[in-house]
């Protein structure tokens, strides 16, 4: 699920989606996503479309430790052209059980 959470309608909509994939893993399976972060720039002018999350919100979305969190935090392009500043949270988490 890779930077399509944060256009759902509401952050609780993000928080159900995430834990019912992770819910349905077979052991071994794993779940990656991102989320956009707090200090990208569309944060203030899409603030009523998109959602945004600080690193602390976005981990406790699942109560499991990530096998593997990290963020981008620079310029970057976007997929209709031209480069703009992102701020990206990952995330991958491996079912153990």
């Amino acid at each position: 699920m890779q930077n399509v959470l944060t256009f759902q309608k509401d952050k609780e909509s993000i928080s159900r989606i995430v834990r019912e994939a992770w819910n349905k893993l077979n052991k071994g399976g794993f779940l990656y996503f991102t989320l956009f972060g707090a200090d990208d720039p569309w944060s203030v002018e899409h603030a009523d479309t998109m959602k945004f999350y600080e690193k602390d919100e976005a981990l406790s979305i699942l109560p499991e430790k990530p096998y593997y969190f990290s963020k981008d935090h620079g310029m970057g392009p976007m997929m209709k052209g031209g480069i703009k500043e992102w701020h990206i949270l990952h995330f991958l988490y491996i079912k153990k059980d």
